[in-house]
């Protein structure tokens, strides 16, 4: 931002620049920012609606004002559109989470018959929420670039959905409400501004005792091969940070290489990562955000990262696969037994995990589409099999499918009538655990 935009930003209110048209939930978010954020903006903020998400990164990165995006929602996770384009951004980091519960209410046209409608429209989010309410009323979608225009261009033979305050604001008739699959649905919304700007803004909060943080970074190794990922992890878990969610995203242009996307607790904007967490790779952070604590008796003095990078853990607990397999032995007498885990895939994920399996102790072998890493592989322990066939005949307790999304309903095929069930169990992970409870562990069926 220039000298000249800081002055009037300083006399005027803040822009802040939101997914239009009105009537959206980012507009929801927006308002909401607004009210959380007037300490730091005496005069206000003016609210700008935008066509779409470019243009709101573009205009926050000139300087001429903030951005708010959707980030993530506890039923659909992150936006991934939104997503990339924050990696892709030059000069942009989010500083603040707003969070707005999803409900939607379904409308007709003034004057519709509602039992004549045969198609549904809305944002593919708010699409994606509401299949019950589709199936029920046999309606094909339609996508709309927001749940708002849905709303504002709903015609007859259409049923749209969108947030409460559309009815009034379109002049549309309700037919339900809370129509969505998930009550207690919400979306995180992420404000946007220049790095530079971030640092100041964050100034104040990172000497308050009652604010701890949370930085979201983007890491793109540099190099591939099994153990790339591993010790990555274990460089956070070193320098003691708790990470919270982890996930990966392909590099456009590029078939094959990914970036990883780490979500940290408690790593204010500005600090470095130890030397180990730099090399071979690129990092940078998408996020730093403030999550206010609440006062609950005498508040704790917030981490700071390097705090916490300075700690260093000295011991490495068993897994938890390894931990339960030595208890069920040495409840029976028996002597401890390898724990047997089978990975389809060796790619950087599968790769990774198969290695830190095999030096936890575990019995890892793996299936690949092709042979390519299995010199590698089985120079470091794992043992690779030819084909799915042969990696079930070896009746692993736990099968962890680490292929491509695109193969997964080919490989999940092949594999289902090869599965011993009283043997095999398939996990599923990924959950921020902030989001609610673990999901259990299910057999294949």
């Amino acid at each position: 931002m220039t000298r000249n935009k800081e002055a009037q930003a300083a006399m005027s209110a803040r822009k802040l620049f939101y997914l239009g048209p009105q009537g959206t939930f980012t507009h929801q978010a927006a308002v909401n920012a607004a009210q959380e954020l007037a300490r730091l903006e005496p005069q206000g903020f003016d609210l700008m609606p935008m066509d779409d998400v470019p243009q709101i990164l573009d205009a926050a990165q000139h300087g001429d004002g903030w951005g708010i995006v959707a980030w993530e929602n506890n039923v659909e996770g992150y936006v991934v559109p939104n997503l990339d384009a924050l990696i892709d951004a030059k000069d942009l980091v989010g500083f603040a989470r707003v969070g707005v519960n999803v409900e939607f209410d379904a409308y007709v046209a003034q004057g519709a018959d509602p039992a004549e409608a045969r198609i549904a429209t809305a944002h593919p989010h708010g699409l994606a929420q509401c299949k019950r309410f589709i199936a029920e009323h046999r309606l094909s979608t339609q996508p709309a670039t927001s749940n708002a225009a849905a709303c504002r261009d709903l015609i007859p033979g259409e049923i749209a959905f969108g947030p409460a305050i559309c009815g009034e604001l379109y002049d549309i008739t309700r037919i339900g409400t809370a129509i969505q699959d998930y009550q207690g649905a919400a979306t995180d919304f992420l404000v946007l501004a220049p790095r530079a700007e971030v640092a100041r803004l964050l100034a104040k909060p990172r000497a308050e005792a009652n604010v701890e943080y949370e930085s979201v970074l983007t890491l793109i190794p540099l190099v591939t091969g099994p153990g790339v990922l591993a010790n990555l992890l274990d460089v956070f878990r070193d320098a003691g940070l708790n990470m919270t969610s982890f996930i990966s995203r392909p590099i456009k242009g590029r078939t094959g290489t990914y970036s990883f996307i780490v979500t940290l607790d408690a790593a204010p904007l500005g600090g470095t990562f130890p030397r180990r967490a730099c090399g071979n790779r690129r990092t940078w952070r998408l996020g730093q955000n403030t999550r206010r604590l609440p006062s609950q008796g005498t508040p704790q003095p917030a981490r700071h990262l390097m705090d916490a990078a300075a700690r260093r853990r000295t011991t490495r607990r068993q897994p938890p696969a390894g931990r339960l397999a030595e208890r069920r032995n040495r409840q029976k007498g028996a002597d401890v037994v390898k724990p047997r885990i089978a990975i389809v895939g060796l790619g950087l994920i599968g790769g990774s995990l198969a290695r830190r399996l095999v030096n936890a102790g575990c019995e890892v072998t793996a299936w690949n589409h092709n042979d390519r890493p299995y010199a590698t592989a089985e120079a470091d322990g794992i043992i690779c099999k030819p084909t799915l066939a042969a990696l079930a005949e070896t009746k692993p307790n736990v099968l962890v499918l680490c292929n491509p999304l695109r193969a997964m309903p080919e490989i999940l095929g092949a594999l289902k009538p090869l599965i011993d069930t009283e043997t095999t169990t398939a996990h599923r992970r990924g959950q921020r655990q902030r989001r609610g409870p673990r999901p259990s562990q299910s057999h294949w069926s």
